[in-house]
This record gives C-alpha cells, structure tokens and sequence, in this order.
C-alpha cells in the first residue's frame, strides 16, 4: 500500500513535468543548462509530492489516542520501523483530521505556490509548491471518482464549521483545478 501510494503520486507528477518540460523548454539554451533546469524542478515536485503525506505522523503525535495512532507509537518504541509505517500507510484511510489536507491548508498553498513561482528564480522551489498541490489534488479527483464524498468532506472540511454540500465540494475541486493550471502557465 505504501510503495502504491507513493509510486502513483509520483507517476502523476512525472507526467505533469514531463508536459511542463516539453511546454517550457528553451530550444535556443544549452541542454545541460536546461536538462538541470528541469531535474531540479523534478526532484522539487517528487519531494513536494512525497512531503505532503508527513501529516498522517501529525495526526499519529496529535491523537495519541487513536487506536491505529497507539499501534504505530508501540511498534515505534519497539523499533520495528518498517512495521510502523506500513501500519501508518495501512491506516491512513481512517484518518481525516489531517494538517494539510483540508480546505484551509490548500488555500494558503495556493498563495504560498504563487508567492513562490512569482518571486523565486528556483525550479526545485517551484516543483516543490505544484508537487504538493499537484498531490492534493490528485487525492481529491481519485476520492471523487471513487464515489467517496464523504470521505472527501471530512478531509477537507472537519476545520470549516459552515456546512458544505456535495455540489460545493465538486465545484472547489474543479476550481482548485484551474487554480493549479493557472499556476502551472506561471513557471
């Protein structure tokens, strides 16, 4: 499940930048200097990608008291590492409090995203901010397309205390969607 997790993630990003790159590439500039230009912007959006699921430990440190949260907290003190965090990746479907994973936490991407594509001369920075969002949004079309809405309100919603309707949730999807095709044209 891990590895799936991860690989799928991560294959959805290579897509995106291999679009980004072949969109973006300045013919009239060495490839070397392109080829690093691109790599960095690469390995920023893989880690983007990859740093974003760092909130189910969040969760595990904030609710201890969760009982898949007791068991990876055991098996950590046991030093059985790998057995954790398969348990944690195993796990992660019953939890939905997660730190940035919800609707408030993707808005100030989106302005942390632009603030960085606008004002930073660095690709890494650059994939870093569209891999993150880029995994968000993956997570929120796959949840869609599965038919588990409420899944998908509970993850995005549990900070909003308005009440947000399944037509609403859909319609911030898409829009999140423009909104990182928008940021997209911006690198």
């Amino acid at each position: 499940m891990l590895k799936k997790e991860i690989a799928s993630h991560v294959v959805v990003f290579l897509i995106f930048w291999l679009l980004i790159a072949l969109l973006k590439w300045h013919w009239g500039l060495p490839v070397l200097a392109q080829a690093l230009k691109f790599g960095l912007f690469g390995l920023g959006g893989i880690l983007g990608t990859i740093v974003l699921d760092f909130d189910q430990f969040f969760f595990i440190w904030t609710y201890p008291q969760e009982g898949s949260s007791m068991m990876v907290v055991n098996l950590w003190k046991q030093r059985r590492y790998k057995e954790a965090l398969f348990l944690t990746a195993e796990t992660a479907r019953y939890r939905t409090k997660l730190m940035f994973h919800n609707s408030l936490m993707q808005g100030v991407m989106v302005v942390l995203a632009f603030w960085v594509i606008t004002s930073s001369t660095s690709m890494m920075a650059k994939g870093l901010v569209l891999g993150m969002l880029l995994h968000l949004l993956k997570d929120e079309v796959e949840l869609l397309r599965n038919k588990k809405e409420d899944f998908l309100h509970q993850l995005l919603w549990w900070p909003v205390k308005a009440e947000i309707n399944n037509d609403q949730q859909k319609l911030f999807v898409v829009g999140m969607g423009i909104v990182f095709g928008l940021l997209s044209v911006l690198v």
